[in-house]
């Protein structure tokens, strides 16, 4: 997405810059970093005002995802592309603030940094780090003297009280700190030791192996078997510490994260990402199933083309065995020989199709290139029937550039697609990729026909379902092609799109109003304004905030640990941990969205002034049977206090919609079949 970005850039197309930039925002799944340096490509071309206020926008978003930190580094950032810092000055400072709303000194250190009295913005925003990096509290090491904390502090003189494990009420200039404390940021190897130490004892006897890493993760350097050693004590019986490391020592050496290297005779372990070793590379491969194996191999070609013979070899073996249990993969793998002149498959694709079909084979290949190659098989074996079989393809496929392709290969030999099209937009969740991929093509001037007046209730609607739709939607329905929609639209067919307008939890207040001022513009008579509340009691309310507070403080962050977690288990392409955990996580921000939409049309009920003259919300409704005389009773609620085992329904359950609210006493009334008269009504006590 950034390359295409620069590219846009310098061909001035600064319209679509600005709309893939907040497409970039809204997935929220790009590193600060790569806005930054789009920001710095507009600055090249002079267009400083526009890359400010693509700054502007990822700052404000990021401030209300509360990620303070990203927003801070956009804030400062922005400094670059303005001569006037006063408003940038004002939003950081309250930004800092905000994180650090539970810290007493943080107006003064705010104060003392002068970032509020116009002083150099960088060197104000230095100090205000300083003075938060030895705030009291903060965790140090000092090799001299162990772990320690701050006790106090004085940002005036620029002066830090600590006490270490070995020495109470060391005085340090933050100069002298700087060049001899090593921070323990918390959640670190260090910070867990002095604050938690049982925490990690607790790994050392269920994950020996795990804690060492830990360790090296946390310090991001080489640390010697020396200095391993040193940071066990404390958490190891001091007599138990050499036989310990040398049982973990042995282990560790073979972990592929874990590079080792020899230094004046004594072995150093770093922590690494990469997994760096050719030889853990082939042991890795030959432990994998035949995915894995396949995926190593690709990986290899790119990463180790010197092992790549040997590891095809193996591979070319595994095929031979096992094409009839995995005949997509062993396609796969067929057609990599075939890229790299390797002999040795004892198979062809007439054996791998006498176990699969060609929708199910080409849907599992894992190599796009291979996809395209099936492709050109499929036709070439199918001349009367590859049009249908490229159709369902694409009909069940989650790849947008294999629809292009497929969509290309139809056109071209005059197939039409007209139909599918229509059942995509018509049932967006059974082709939810097919229904993206035509609003991106209706974003660019194509398929203007389907987009009709019948088609939108229900493309708003599945906004909500349909994951990337809202911004292809927002940028298809453009406001001129939606006033040309509506002025030449029954009014029955306005009134459904209204209506689903106004419902809609993903589009925001600004996006549903810039339409629904053109249908009132229409169709004023539309324009009723209705209550649109959700009426409950306090009990239920409270029920309500506590199930968003705990969406908030404990199953979104629980979320991120798994997140965080599950990206250390490698490859995220192929990472079911993972993808598990970011379904999740767009589960639960939906839930939020959804809590707080609806606990703002919350009304509490009045039982102290409830119209008992007809059934309402709040009261309660006595009904006699006119074939047996039996009494039947409904309390009616709002719908988060609902109770069928005690007969209490919701105000918008159809008992209560169609058939009894505005009833009067002596009125008849059906339900399920049998006729009831309303003896009384009486109001429902909270």
């Amino acid at each position: 997405m950034t390359e295409k970005i620069k590219r846009l850039i310098e061909e001035r197309n600064l319209a679509e810059v600005e709309n893939l930039w907040i497409e970039m925002v809204e997935a929220g799944d790009s590193p600060v970093q790569e806005f930054l340096s789009i920001a710095d490509e507009l600055k090249k071309i002079k267009e400083t005002k526009s890359a400010f206020m693509l700054l502007e926008i990822l700052a404000s978003h990021l401030k209300i995802q509360r990620r303070f930190d990203e927003a801070i580094e956009v804030y400062k950032h922005m400094a670059y592309f303005t001569e006037d810092d006063r408003l940038l000055r004002k939003a950081i400072v309250e930004l800092y603030k905000t994180k650090y709303n539970d810290n007493p000194r943080i107006e003064r250190f705010i104060e003392l940094s002068g970032i509020e009295k116009g002083e150099h913005i960088f060197k104000s925003l230095e100090r205000l780090e300083e003075f938060l990096k030895y705030d009291i509290g903060r965790v140090f090491y000092f090799e001299k003297f162990g772990l320690g904390e701050v006790v106090s502090m004085n940002p005036e003189r620029r002066e830090v009280v600590l006490d270490f494990q070995k020495q109470k009420g060391y005085f340090a200039k933050f100069e002298v700190a700087q060049g001899l404390l090593k921070p323990a940021p918390e959640g670190t190897f260090l910070f867990k030791k002095y604050k938690n130490i049982e925490e990690l004892k607790k790994l050392a006897e269920e994950d020996p192996v795990g804690l060492v890493i830990f360790m090296l993760k946390s310090y991001q350097e080489p640390l010697g078997s020396g200095d391993i050693k040193k940071h066990l004590t404390g958490i190891i019986d001091e007599g138990e510490i050499d036989r310990y490391w040398e049982k973990v020592r042995k282990k560790l050496e073979k972990n592929e994260c874990v590079k080792v290297e020899s230094r004046k005779g004594q072995k150093i372990y770093q922590y690494i990402t990469d997994g760096n070793k050719k030889e853990s590379f082939i042991v890795s491969f030959q432990k994998g199933d035949i995915d894995e194996k396949y995926l190593y191999a690709e990986r290899c070609a790119k990463e180790y083309p010197e092992l790549l013979n040997e590891i095809i070899n193996l591979l070319i073996s595994t095929a031979n065995e096992e094409y009839p249990r995995h005949p997509a993969r062993c396609l796969d793998i067929y057609y990599l020989c075939e890229e790299y002149g390797k002999t040795g498959i004892s198979y062809t694709i007439d054996d791998i199709l006498k176990y699969e079909t060609y929708e199910n084979l080409l849907l599992n290949l894992k190599n796009y290139e291979h996809k395209k190659k099936f492709l050109q098989e499929i036709k070439k074996r199918e001349p009367q029937n590859w049009q249908r079989i490229f159709q369902q393809i694409m009909a069940l496929t989650d790849e947008t550039k294999l629809i292009e392709k497929i969509e290309e290969e139809l056109i071209v030999s005059g197939y039409s697609l007209d139909e599918f099209y229509k059942s995509a937009l018509s049932m967006p969740q059974k082709y939810p990729c097919v229904f993206v991929y035509i609003l991106k093509k209706l974003t660019g001037g194509f398929l203007k026909e389907f987009l009709e007046p019948r088609y939108l209730p229900r493309l708003i609607n599945n906004l909500e379902y349909i994951k990337n739709a809202k911004p292809n939607f927002l940028k298809a329905l453009t406001l001129e092609r939606f006033d040309s929609i509506i002025k030449n639209t029954e009014i029955t067919e306005v009134a459904r799109i209204r209506e689903a307008l106004v419902k809609s939890t993903v589009l925001k207040g600004y996006e549903k109003g810039d339409y629904l001022r053109i249908i009132d513009y229409y169709f004023p008579d539309l324009n009723e304004k209705k209550e649109d509340y959700i009426y409950t009691t306090a009990e239920a309310l409270e029920r309500k905030k506590k199930e968003l507070e705990h969406l908030l403080t404990v199953e979104i962050p629980e979320n991120k640990k798994e997140i965080s977690r599950a990206r250390e288990y490698g490859d995220l392409s192929e990472n079911f941990e993972y993808k598990a955990a970011k379904e999740k996580q767009d589960q639960l921000y939906q839930k939020v969205r959804m809590l707080e939409s609806e606990l703002r049309r919350a009304k509490l009920i009045d039982f102290s002034n409830i119209d008992t003259s007809r059934v309402g919300v709040g009261t309660k409704v006595i009904l006699k049977s006119l074939q047996d005389d039996s009494i039947l009773e409904y309390v009616i609620l709002g719908p988060w206090d609902a109770d069928l085992a005690k007969n209490i329904i919701s105000c918008e359950s159809p008992i209560a919609r169609d058939v009894l609210l505005g009833k009067k006493p002596g009125e008849t009334v059906s339900i399920d079949g049998k006729g009831y008269q309303i003896v009384k009504i009486e109001t429902a006590r909270n």
